[in-house]
Order: C-alpha cells, then sequence, then structure tokens
C-alpha cells in the first residue's frame, strides 16, 4: 500500500515516539525561522529541506520498488547526500558519479539492457541504431569494421542489418572478422547450447553450423557483385565479443556462455555500449583491437583448402579432452 498521509500516526504532532513525524516537526520549524525569499542560497538550502523531508516520508512507504533492498539503499543514499549538503559538506553519490564519469570520459552515449519481458523492444531499438550508423556509413561512402561470431545478421540476406550491409558494400566497405566454424571457439559456442547429441562430428550445433553456411553463403553473394569492397576473414583465436565500428558510432556487445537456447529465445540477454567514435581514447583502443583480430585471422576463401587439417587438429584435440573427461 502506498503512503497514506491521513492515517492516525501522521496527524497526530504529539507521537514523538514515531521519527519520521519528528523530523518533519524539525523541517516545519525551519520553514518558518529560517526561509528567506530574497536570497538564492535559502532558496537552494528550502529546496534541500523539501525534498529530505519527501525523502523521509517515503520511507514510511510500503508500495512497489520502495520495499525492496535496492529501494531502501536508494533512498538511504539520498538522505545522506541532502544530509551532507545542508551541513555544508561535499555531497556525491560514488555510485552514481563513476556512471556519470563512463559516460563523460568515454562518451558512452547509450546501454541497451534487455530487461525481462522486453528483450524484444530493446533489441530493436539497439538494431535501428545500428542500422542508423550503417545508412549513415553508406551515404558518406566509408569503411565499417566488424568482429562477430557469425556475422548472421549483417549477412544472411534475412538478417535484420542485411539490406543496411548491401547498400554500404555500393557505396563504400566492409571488413570483417568471423569465428572459425571449424575451430575450437566455435565448438565453445556450440557446447553453450546444452545439447550433446545434437553435436556434428566435429562438435558443432547443427544451429551454429547453419548461421555460418548462411552468413558465408551471403558473402559469396554480395562478393560476386561488389568484389573487394566486402572483405571476410576468420580468426585464429576466439572473439570474445561483437564490436562495430563506423565513422561515427561504435557498438560493443560481450559475449557470455550462458545457455544459447535461451539467447535464440530472448534474442539478446546480454548488454551492448554505444560509444561516440569522436572520443579518441575509446576509438584508438577499439580500432588497435579489431586489427589485432584482422592480423590474425585468415581470408574465409581459404577454409575449403584447409577444412580438412582443421578437421584432424581438432579430432585430436577431442581426443585428448577425452582421456581427460574419463
Amino acid at each position: 500500500m502506498a503512503f497514506d498521509p491521513e492515517i492516525r500516526q501522521f496527524r497526530d504532532p504529539d507521537d514523538t515516539d514515531n521519527p519520521v513525524i519528528v523530523a518533519l516537526s524539525i523541517l516545519r520549524e525551519v520553514y518558518d525561522r529560517y526561509w528567506n525569499l530574497g536570497s538564492s542560497n535559502g532558496r537552494r538550502r528550502m529546496y534541500q529541506w523539501f525534498l529530505l523531508a519527501e525523502v523521509l516520508k517515503r520511507m514510511m512507504w510500503t508500495g512497489e520498488g520502495l520495499n525492496t533492498i535496492a529501494g531502501r539503499q536508494a533512498l538511504i543514499v539520498a538522505l545522506d547526500l541532502l544530509r551532507r549538503g545542508l551541513d555544508g559538506q561535499s555531497a556525491v553519490a560514488e555510485a552514481f558519479g563513476s556512471v556519470s564519469d563512463l559516460s563523460r570520459l568515454l562518451n558512452c552515449t547509450a546501454l541497451y539492457v534487455p530487461i525481462r519481458g522486453y528483450e524484444a523492444t530493446v533489441n530493436r531499438q539497439r538494431n535501428g541504431d545500428k542500422i542508423n550508423a550503417l545508412q549513415l556509413a553508406a551515404r558518406r561512402g566509408s569503411t565499417v569494421k566488424l568482429l562477430a561470431e557469425t556475422g548472421n545478421s549483417y549477412l544472411h540476406f534475412r538478417g535484420p542489418l542485411y539490406p543496411e550491409t548491401e547498400a554500404l558494400v555500393t557505396s563504400g566497405a566492409l571488413q570483417a572478422v568471423l569465428v572459425n566454424p571449424d575451430f575450437i571457439e566455435a565448438r565453445a559456442i556450440s557446447v553453450a547450447y546444452k545439447d550433446p547429441p545434437d553435436l556434428d562430428n566435429l562438435n558443432v550445433h547443427p544451429l551454429l553450423r547453419q548461421k555460418f553456411a548462411e552468413s558465408l553463403a551471403g558473402y559469396d553473394a554480395l562478393r560476386s557483385r561488389w568484389n573487394d569492397n566486402i572483405q571476410v576473414r576468420v580468426s585464429r583465436y576466439g572473439i570474445g565479443a561483437t564490436l562495430l565500428i563506423t565513422e561515427e558510432e561504435i557498438f560493443f556487445e560481450p559475449y557470455f556462455r550462458s545457455d544459447r537456447h535461451r539467447r535464440h529465445q530472448r534474442m539478446f540477454e546480454t548488454f551492448e555500449f554505444r560509444f561516440s567514435s569522436r572520443n579518441s581514447h575509446v576509438r584508438d583502443l577499439l580500432e588497435e583491437h579489431f586489427a589485432f583480430y584482422w592480423n590474425n585471422s585468415d581470408p574465409v576463401l581459404s577454409l575449403t583448402a584447409i577444412r580438412e587439417r582443421y578437421k584432424e587438429v581438432m579430432e585430436e584435440i577431442r581426443r585428448m579432452w577425452d582421456q581427460f573427461d574419463d
């Protein structure tokens, strides 16, 4: 039930056992004695006292959100900040300050967090922002860089970002580095599906194998029309996050080894940052990160020639791991 100002304990000015009533009585006295309409400092202090009163009242509320540990902690932090401010002390919440610093120092312009039940909504929002960034890159004829597991959203003709990818490579360029579908990282992703009987002879899950095949088919189709405007390579090492770099925006989504079936159902269950490319620290750091993978990868066209060798290596690794599993 939300706070009701008409219940008896809040109407009785003589209820000296109620700390909220005592606090409000003190506030009323301060209002009467010290409020100075001609002083901007007085108006500021008056507003602080008013906020303090409101927070104190909310300490008695039992509505949704305020009866949780996090809700109570937020009220207590607010009380402490206001008290210190009224005492003339520095009043900065460390947690709030750190979020502000993240935005200010790194030019973090958005954070996409899929709240339970709103995953599809948040996913549409972040994809919409990527579409805008890719469209701007296409209009400018610039080069976009991508790190991804399969790149299916960009390269498969049914992917949500495929139309923008196609438009981009007609006037600009795309450089992409994907996970090697025949090596260890693909097996790690497959194990996260938690379906051991469904893995193929290389321990790759059929859904992942399908996404790789769709992406490579899309790449072949785009390359047949636009040649080197699109370049796709496969990494020799695991890729820990999706990274999309355009002239104006950078998107960074870390990967987790959570249940992949749940991820397919919800579409988006981690979180993703969007940074402004104008921040030289962020851009230089992530450009260097991309360059590492680009320089330690192989052209996707070489996969066919070396696929059998990867199979031999993976079979040897599988036998070695089976010994430890036994």
